[in-house]
């Protein structure tokens, strides 16, 4: 099946590019013909193919833009142009099937970006193929080419370091090895077929031979691995990540996650960055007896540069190595049958001169003197540093004094710490500040003051690390203004805020370091009563770990201590109940509200004079029931009365006027109680209105009446105060509708409509017909009488008809007729 050009017909099993009409680019002397095109490409390009003195060659063409050239195929006859997407990654390439005089031929070809460009890697492979064809048609050619293991034919590597000429080629794609397909297998290392699988394998006829570490002899074969997720622009492309000679007696559909026995050289490749079709080096290694054996090294992804070097010894690593921590600094020591041994540099990548400190280590753990620094990037100066640590590590534990990143210092034992401490806090309450104080077994212990650097502290006990008894915090002028009380590690009983000495602005009472009880807050000015509010415990949430209990752990944000420390923690064992009231300035009511169990029942709002402005009431902390609100613009009248079901306006709804006069009498669709298929319904738009609506003018004429249907117009008719027509919209059927227009009281304009759009509520498609596409006759008034017409086809303007006074279509627009 062909596919006609500048419209596409899909196939459901061949997809076929070619020409019904010719749309040429280049000038007409510089071709004898267009011998096959125009073919449509996806971002709105197209191929044209000329020939000249029967040559003939391709160009890839956009807009008036010159063509630009794509191929030249020499003496050849262009058989078919199609569509296939050999990396099953959804890209598709194209594939241009020729025959010349020396046979069949296929040229393949991908986009970069929106530019179509050769594929080498693919060539290689198209060139083996097209001669062993049979038959040379769209079908037969698809279906041997989708056997083919698919891959990102875009990707290039990096194939400097590779010294075998044999396994370059195979990277490089110019290899006329031919391998054998291992299997594919899906993420968790299954046997599966293409559709489904992540990584795959291809076994090529390159072997070699070793014994294992019991002397048996093995053969090894060159294999190589592709992925879906190597190829960060595409999820679904599978591209090259490692060649290595593995173990042909290995079963790796059904290893799982084994390792692989190997030997010989071993090369891992990724992407540099994310939409590149580059790959660099990850790793290089080399493998005996089937384990790493031999030089190492891997690669930064993103630069190319060295991240580990050194060497392996049957599986171990010996003698010196490289191991690079971040941009500015690498690692430099010796390892001694595996382990980390001796003294370590840290390293300056920039200046191989300068380092950044040292560490001991013995058999792989830290042990003696040990002083890091890191690049001082606050600093003006070029090359200043900071320190990250320095102490005495024994055995692996910081021991004796020690200096840390933050300026933290003191004493450990045994990688404890131990006696007197500077801490500067890195997180919790008292981030930021420096802490003074002693440790005991690790914990902190006795008095302990936190400095902020606005010269605030704060002075508290600690036993156990809790803490525990009362704290007190103090401005820079060494004013208190918080005192709190702690029982192990929670605020227990009263805490109180003050604004200056004496003026109490805040009280709250603890337990379990909850809520609990009643909270006053007051005006710093006046000391009047801002806010009186009651909590109770809430016995229902599991109680947390105190913030102390995890500013201990090693990780103080996980687990049960998930939303301790950053103050984010949703479940909360403290919840109001009661009555809760605030105050305006003045010190009258301004709120009062009734809480259950943490969900509010009944609210009420007063403006200064004491009058009820609002009410609201609730049912399972969702609005339930009347509402009223109340106006004082120039005086008090009620200005709305309504009812609420879960949220939702339900039923009718008045609002008023400030004179009493009726504003608008509303109809919601939610009623108390609805059904739908058995079901309690609750409908999506908590406003949505049904049935008629009336507004009025506040002099009480009827401003609109209007018939809504799941809160869109089927019916509308609009006035002015004078009470002369408006507008109206009379619905014809579910689709078609007309809009009126009047000046007035006398018509201006009657506008057709056909409405498309629609949605589904309660299973009924509804359409919307107040806003549809103009579709008819158009007539447009001047005093009454018609003045033009306008014929319309779904908001597409066509001919016009205009009139004179005395009814008739002018001369200039007789041709237009409908």
């Amino acid at each position: 099946m062909e596919l006609s050009i500048r419209s596409l017909f899909t196939a459901a099993s061949a997809v076929l590019l070619s020409s019904l009409t010719v749309i040429p680019a280049a000038d007409a002397e510089d071709y004898d013909k267009i011998v096959h095109g125009p073919v449509d490409l996806p971002n709105g390009q197209w191929l044209n193919f000329y020939q000249k003195d029967h040559k003939v060659w391709g160009e890839m063409l956009y807009g008036d833009a010159p063509g630009v050239r794509l191929d030249d195929y020499g003496s050849a006859e262009v058989v078919a142009v199609f569509y296939l997407d050999f990396d099953k990654g959804g890209t598709k390439e194209v594939v241009v099937m020729l025959k010349d005089a020396d046979g069949q031929h296929l040229r393949g070809y991908g986009f970069e970006g929106d530019d179509l460009t050769k594929l080498p890697r693919l060539q290689v492979v198209l060139d083996e193929v097209a001669p062993t064809l049979t038959s040379f048609t769209v079908g037969s050619v698809r279906k041997v080419l989708s056997q083919i293991p698919p891959q990102q034919y875009r990707m290039t590597y990096d194939v400097d370091a590779i010294e075998d000429p044999a396994i370059k080629a195979i990277v490089d794609g110019s290899t006329k090895l031919k391998p054998t397909l291992v299997g594919y297998r899906n993420s968790e290392g299954s046997p599966v077929d293409v559709k489904t699988a992540v990584e795959y394998k291809l076994r090529y006829p390159l072997t070699r031979k070793d014994k294992d570490a019991q002397g048996n002899e093995h053969q090894y074969s060159l294999v190589t691995t592709f992925d879906r997720s190597g190829y960060s622009e595409e999820d679904g492309s599978f591209v090259l990540v490692s060649v290595a000679f593995e173990a042909d007696d290995f079963d790796w559909l059904k290893s799982g996650g084994a390792v692989i026995p190997k030997t010989g050289p071993s090369y891992d490749f990724m992407s540099m960055s994310m939409a590149s079709t580059w790959a660099g080096l990850a790793s290089e290694s080399h493998y005996a007896q089937g384990v790493l054996d031999g030089p190492y090294a891997a690669y930064d992804g993103r630069n190319g540069s060295v991240v580990y070097s050194g060497n392996y010894k049957q599986g171990k690593k010996v003698g010196k190595w490289m191991e690079t921590e971040n941009q500015a600094i690498y690692w430099e020591g010796e390892y001694l049958d595996g382990k980390k041994q001796g003294k370590w540099i840290a390293q300056s990548m920039f200046d191989e001169a300068d380092n950044f400190g040292f560490a001991h280590y013995n058999q792989d753990v830290l042990d003696g003197p040990y002083e890091v620094y890191e690049p001082d990037y606050d600093s003006s100066a070029e090359g200043d540093k900071r320190l990250v640590a320095k102490g005495i590590y024994l055995n692996g534990v910081k021991d004796g004094e020690w200096l840390e990143a933050d300026g933290s210092k003191g004493q450990y034992q045994k990688g404890v710490k131990q006696g007197p401490w500077v801490d500067k806090v890195t997180s919790g309450h008292f981030r930021d500040q420096v802490g003074e104080g002693a440790y005991l077994a690790g914990k902190r212990t006795g008095l302990w003051v936190f400095k902020a650097e606005d010269g605030t502290r704060t002075e508290v006990n600690y036993v156990n690390g809790l803490r525990q008894g009362e704290s007190k915090s103090f401005d820079k002028n060494n004013l208190m203004f918080n005192t709190r009380h702690y029982e192990q590690g929670r605020l227990n009983g009263q805490s109180i805020w003050y604004s200056s000495p004496n003026v109490v602005v805040d009280i709250a009472n603890y337990r379990q370091g909850e809520l609990d009880g009643q909270q006053m807050r007051f005006n710093p000015q006046n000391g009047e009563l801002t806010e009186l509010t009651s909590y109770k415990f809430n016995e229902a949430v599991t109680l947390k770990p105190s913030h102390d209990e995890c500013i201990m752990r090693e990780n103080p944000y996980s687990d049960d201590c998930e939303g301790v420390i950053n103050g984010k923690n949703e479940e909360i064992s403290s919840i109001k109940h009661g009555e809760q009231r605030e105050y305006h300035s003045s010190g009258s009511l301004y709120k009062l509200a009734y809480y259950t169990n943490g969900a509010v029942d009944k609210e009420y709002q007063f403006d200064s004079n004491g009058r009820l402005l609002n009410l609201k009431t609730y049912k399972a902390g969702k609005e339930y029931g009347p509402s009223i609100s109340y106006s004082t613009d120039g005086g008090y009248s009620l200005s709305r009365y309504g009812h609420q079901v879960n949220n939702r306006v339900s039923g009718p709804h008045y609002s008023f006027y400030p004179n009493g006069q009726l504003r608008s009498l509303w109809n919601y669709c939610q009623q108390e109680g609805e059904t739908w298929n058995g079901e309690p319904y609750f409908w999506d738009n908590a406003i949505a209105r049904c049935g008629i609506q009336r507004e009025y003018f506040d002099n009480g004429a009827v401003s609109c009446i209007e018939d809504l249907d799941s809160n869109y117009a089927v019916d509308k008719v609009c006035y002015d105060m004078n009470g002369k027509i408006a507008n109206e919209m009379l619905r014809i059927d579910e689709q078609h509708v007309i809009h009126k227009r009047y000046i007035n009281g006398v018509i201006y304009s009657e506008e057709p409509g056909f409405a498309d759009y629609s949605h589904i509520t309660k299973g009924r498609k509804i359409y919307h017909l107040e806003n549809p596409k103009t579709h008819g006759v158009y007539k447009s008034y001047k005093n009454g009488k018609l003045e033009y017409e306008k014929m319309y086809d779904m908001g597409k303007a066509e001919c016009l008809k205009k009139y004179d006074a005395n009814g008739k279509q002018t001369p200039e627009t007789a041709s237009c007729q409908f």
